[in-house]
């Protein structure tokens, strides 16, 4: 019995158009090289070198996106369960969806915050050493992750839990039910939009609007020291290649958050206005949705990160470091002057941003 309920769910899902090659092949792979770049980045930020206040955003922007990998990368083994552990596996996914929303809804208002004070530095660079403080960052970001655990709390009475006898294992198991909350039409309409609208649109306008200040205020900088300060050939080359990487990074996110939550507030708009709707493909197309999200949370790291020469110079002392400590340079901490000589190196690197052009 055990085996043909099982085998009912596994064909009931791989049914689904698009269902194997999102969530067993796509999924696991982006899930895992997110969680792994996502890891690495908190340990760079959290170096002692890299405290400033946007990269304390960073972190806490890392730390909800690997919470929401770690969660959703949990529904790779919907399939893979047996018909009882299936259905705690339900209940505990009904609940682990409501944290999902929370650490979503964190992650895309601390990259609605990072954008403003970087917004701040570039465009108001005399008031952001008043206002983009790490004190005032971390204040900032409990009050994000607070009010969005807070908007969600009233998802957890939506449901509630009840036991019922399975004939196919002849023993209770667990079953969510909607409560009258969550079954009051109008509760969920207006909740439907109040999600879009914190969800998707308020905060791609956002980003969208000041990106587009911050690029023309970087061109209007450029163009004026190019002018007045800028006669020798070496400091233009500096300059526009400066100008070239943040507005790259400023486009590359635009698209990123256009492209991976586009789907998202489509599909959102639709349930809300189409509420009882089901179309051909619709199990597929929420499937992608949550691709995309899994992609957005993923790459993060990539767009905000990579892109920093202090980042790329901070990870490779902490791992020149780690390797001199498991031993792979014994002859470094074995004798004084080759010592002298790394730490000489290290210091180089350290400096790496003054000297380098590009």
């Amino acid at each position: 019995m055990k085996t043909n309920a099982l085998n009912f769910t596994q064909s009931r899902h791989q049914s689904i158009p698009g269902y194997k090659l999102c969530m067993h092949t796509l999924l696991p792979i982006i899930c895992v090289l997110g969680i792994i770049g996502i890891i690495v980045t908190i340990i760079v930020l959290s170096h002692k070198s890299m405290s400033t206040s946007t990269n304390n955003y960073l972190i806490s922007l890392a730390v909800t996106d690997l919470l929401f990998l770690i969660v959703i990368g949990v529904r790779i083994f919907d399939t893979r369960l047996d018909r009882v552990i299936h259905h705690y596996y339900l209940v505990i996914m009904t609940y682990g969806n409501i944290l999902i929303n929370v650490v979503l809804l964190a992650s895309v208002w601390l990259t609605v915050m990072l954008t403003v004070e970087r917004y701040i530095a570039i465009c108001h660079p005399l008031r952001a050493i008043t206002l983009c403080t790490v004190v005032r960052a971390r204040i900032i970001i409990i009050s994000i992750v607070v009010s969005a655990f807070l908007y969600h709390v009233v998802d957890i009475f939506r449901y509630t839990i009840l036991f019922h006898p399975d004939p196919c294992v002849e023993k209770d198991v667990p079953a969510i039910q909607f409560t009258p909350l969550g079954l009051n039409q109008n509760f969920r309409k207006v909740k439907s939009w109040v999600d879009c609208f914190l969800f998707a649109i308020s905060p791609i306008i956002m980003v969208l609007v000041l990106n587009i200040l911050l690029i023309l205020e970087i061109h209007r900088s450029t163009k004026y020291l190019r002018h007045h300060l800028a006669n020798d050939s070496n400091v233009r080359t500096i300059i526009s290649c400066e100008e070239k990487r943040i507005t790259w990074m400023l486009i590359i996110v635009v698209i990123v958050s256009g492209v991976c939550q586009g789907p998202y507030i489509i599909l959102g708009i639709f349930k809300t206005l189409f509420p009882g709707v089901i179309f051909s493909h619709f199990n597929t197309m929420t499937y992608v949705t949550v691709l995309f999200l899994v992609l957005r949370s993923s790459f993060n790291f990539i767009i905000y990160c990579w892109f920093s020469e202090t980042f790329r110079n901070t990870f490779k002392r902490i791992v020149c470091v780690a390797k001199c400590k498991l031993g792979w340079y014994p002859h470094i901490w074995n004798n004084t002057e080759h010592g002298q000589s790394y730490n000489n190196r290290q210091i180089s690197v350290i400096h790496t941003k003054e000297t380098t052009t590009c």
